[in-house]
């Protein structure tokens, strides 16, 4: 009785298995299987992959979130380089003006000058020439480089740091602890030379072979061995937007030139 069972339920089963196949040979060749016997292969149908509405205005909306955040940031970061690279290129030059002028035991005039680039933006050339043969004569024929005319990028030399309009109040604040300090932009030489194809004239500083600066405040002041120097002269530099100071910039630097010994300070805010 039970053999017989167990034969019914294995004829059901082989029944079975065989209808199935069939029924997932004709599904597969529906959908276009080249063989319907692998059932792995067969294609599969995925719904169409994509962003939904709410999803692309939740990343556009983060996306101005972090511009408005970095943009900012990244100008000021550029404008601070920018200063940073000004104050490295005006104290090197005036550190080499002064050793030039020892080593040699020479005169040396470092010129300053404000300009426009090709692309209209600020810059400040400067220069610098030694005598040939030691002496004070500033005659052209006796002036050599130094250097190569150095172009500081975005920057101008500003106007006198205890009234300026171009210097921020914390740079006036600190600068105000050196009272006898004469602004280079009130200078008045008598000397005129060219470097790189950029006159230099007025704004002119005179180190001699001990090293000491001298600012000459008229035309018709003549440098000699005997001329006493300048206590201190003071330098501002502040940074531009095209060829215009920002009104809200607090950035900048300024340079305090000791008269008798050259040295250098820095006031930055």
């Amino acid at each position: 009785m039970l053999e017989r069972v167990e034969g019914v339920v294995f004829s059901v089963h082989s029944v079975y298995k065989g209808l199935r196949v069939k029924i997932m040979t004709t599904f597969l060749k529906f959908l276009g299987a080249s063989r319907p016997f692998e059932v792995m292969r067969a294609k599969r149908v995925h719904p169409a992959a994509g962003f939904t509405l709410v999803e692309m205005l939740t990343v556009i909306v983060i996306a101005a979130i972090l511009a408005s955040i970095t943009v900012p940031a990244f100008v000021s970061l550029s404008t601070s380089q920018g200063v940073n690279q000004a104050l490295s290129d005006v104290s090197g030059i005036l550190e080499l003006a002064k050793s030039t002028a020892m080593a040699q035991n020479t005169y040396v005039w470092v010129g300053f000058a404000n300009t426009v680039d090709t692309n209209g933006n600020s810059q400040l050339c400067i220069g610098a020439v030694r005598s040939n043969d030691g002496s004070n004569n500033s005659a052209s024929t006796n002036l050599s480089p130094i250097a190569k005319l150095l172009r500081v990028k975005s920057v101008l030399l500003s106007t006198t740091i205890s009234n300026g309009s171009f210097v921020p109040a914390s740079l006036k604040t600190m600068v105000a602890t050196v009272p006898t300090a004469t602004a280079l932009t009130s200078g008045q030489s008598s000397v005129t030379f060219s470097v790189g194809g950029q006159a230099f004239s007025n704004t002119v500083l005179v180190v001699t072979p001990q090293g000491q600066v001298i600012l000459q405040t008229s035309t018709s002041q003549a440098v000699t061995s005997t001329t006493a120097f300048t206590d201190e002269i003071e330098l501002a530099v502040q940074p531009t937007k095209g060829t215009v100071v920002p009104a809200s910039t607090t950035d900048g630097f300024a340079i305090c030139v000791s008269g008798g010994s050259g040295s250098l300070r820095v006031f930055r805010p």
